[in-house]
């Protein structure tokens, strides 16, 4: 029984509470963010074996603001065209995936089946932040004839 009168039995008390509600919210984080490193380095790895030598993608963010980005890669040099200053690649993807496995309270990623390299990643980063989430699509992505 918790002796009320007693700080010291009240801190330990109010200790155990802190320690099994982080408890339960460490158990609920793994179950939401499902994706782990070796997942991410993995389809990367995927991506270099298979990507071909000319392609064209878009990529459609938003984190705040829209944002879009067109990426043609013509024999591995790497063009691309952004609404603003800060243009998405896979590569940064890919980037920000790892980043994402690591800090975020949810992540969603869903990948090509073909190349690999991921066509959506949904991130909460933190679920007691309103308003932080963010949405990468690669979208019309297509080999280029030689």
């Amino acid at each position: 029984m918790l002796d009320t009168k007693n700080p010291y039995s009240v801190f330990l008390g109010m200790s155990f509470i802190v320690v099994l509600l982080l408890s339960f919210y460490t158990a609920y984080f793994w179950v939401t963010n499902t994706h782990t490193i070796s997942e991410v380095k993995a389809q990367r790895e995927h991506w270099k074996a298979t990507q071909p030598a000319s392609f064209s993608y878009r990529i459609e963010s938003g984190c705040m603001e829209v944002n879009e980005t067109i990426v043609v890669v013509e024999s591995g040099k790497e063009t691309y065209y952004a609404k603003n200053n800060k243009p998405e690649t896979i590569g940064s993807l890919f980037e920000l995936a790892e980043r994402a496995v690591l800090t975020a309270d949810t992540l969603h990623i869903r990948y090509d089946k073909t190349h690999g390299f991921p066509t959506m990643i949904q991130i909460d980063w933190s679920r007691a932040v309103y308003d932080d989430e963010c949405v990468f699509e690669v979208k019309d992505f297509k080999t280029i004839p030689r």
